[in-house]
This record gives C-alpha cells, structure tokens and sequence, in this order.
C-alpha cells in the first residue's frame, strides 16, 4: 500500500522542528533518487520506500516546501535489514489507545515521557507510571532468550504509530535488537526506527 505523500510531509513537520538547530539540514526531509524519503531528528527515523515524488536527492523543508543546501546522513546503514531478536505483531490503534491512557495517568501524575518495555513470565509489558499508578500494555511472547529492560519516549512512539495509523496501516511488527539498540516498527515499504532512552552507564 503506497503511502500518501502529503500525509508523510505532514508529519514530518512534527518531526523536522525537533531537529537540533546545529544541524539544519534534519529540517528538511530527504528525498532520494531511489524515491525514497527520510525524515529524522537524530532521535528517531522515518524510512518510506517506493514514493512516487519526482525528485532525486533534495533535502525539502516540509513546511515551506524550500529546499535545504547540505550533506543528508546516511540513515539507511542505521536501519536493520534483518528481523529483531523478537518480533511481534501490534495493531496500531488498540496502542495507541493504550498509550494515550498512559499518557493522561503519567502527566497527572508529574512523571517523565518514559514508558518501560520489559519482558516477564514470557510476556511483553509496556508500562508506564510507578506502583500505584502502573498502566500496561501486554504482548504474549513465544520463547525469548534475551531479557528486555528499555526505557522509550513515549511521545516518540505515540507519533510513530499514529503516522502509521494516519497512512492505512492497521498492523506494524515491532522488532526488537538489543536493550541499547534501536528498534522497529515496520509494515511494507516504510519503517520507523527509534532509539531507546540511554540510562546510567
């Protein structure tokens, strides 16, 4: 299923205004020969493969439509080609509705943007708050070999799933790589990629 190119520029505007001002060319949103684009703060990317948007290689501000002079990274090597270590299936809406319940309990409660995944009794808790406040998401897991304890941007996920509800897609697969790498959200052409919150060393 194509992604609409407008609903990708929309909300890559969230994302751009976010980018570091040291670094003016993540304002802009990469447009490659291969009619790819890409979009990231440096936090997170936004990888859609097969856009039909007849330019090559133009880094466009996708709020003015002006393009940006500047050397684009290359976020393409930063992007897993392979499965994760775990993967599983969300649907994006109930997620997100999980997410927002999250969000109202942890902002009335003075606490961080954080949630946790973390892996217990072979399953997948996403949570957020403390003891008396926990709110969870639960994904049943087969056999996992590897312990998960990550800390994520809530707000970073709640986007990236809400872009990918916004475009069509009812159901990403989230793949999972290592407590300290990035992770995955992928449904045909287009992944989202976010890294993790780095804690103490």
């Amino acid at each position: 299923m194509p992604v609409p190119y407008i609903k990708a520029m929309k909300h890559a505007e969230k994302i751009t205004k976010k980018a570091p001002s040291h670094r003016p060319i993540l304002m802009g949103v990469m447009h490659g020969k291969d009619n790819s684009l890409t979009i990231t703060d440096s936090h997170r990317i936004y990888h859609i493969n097969n856009m039909s948007h007849g330019l090559e290689n133009l880094v466009i501000n996708p709020k003015t439509g002006d393009h940006i002079d500047g050397t684009y990274p290359e976020t393409t090597r930063l992007i897993p080609e392979d499965d994760g270590k775990l993967t599983i299936k969300i649907n994006v809406s109930q997620a997100l509705e999980a997410l927002k319940s999250m969000k109202i309990i942890v902002k009335a409660n003075g606490k961080s943007d954080a949630v946790r995944f973390i892996t217990e009794n072979g399953t997948l808790l996403i949570s957020a708050g403390d003891d008396q406040t926990d709110m969870e998401m639960k994904y049943v897991l087969g056999n996992l070999h590897d312990d998960i304890s990550m800390l994520v941007n809530s707000k970073y996920l709640y986007e990236g799933l809400d872009f990918l509800k916004d475009v069509g897609y009812e159901e990403v697969i989230f793949n999972f790589y290592g407590n300290e790498r990035p992770f995955t959200l992928v449904n045909s052409d287009t992944t989202v990629l976010i890294l993790p919150i780095r804690e103490g060393n």
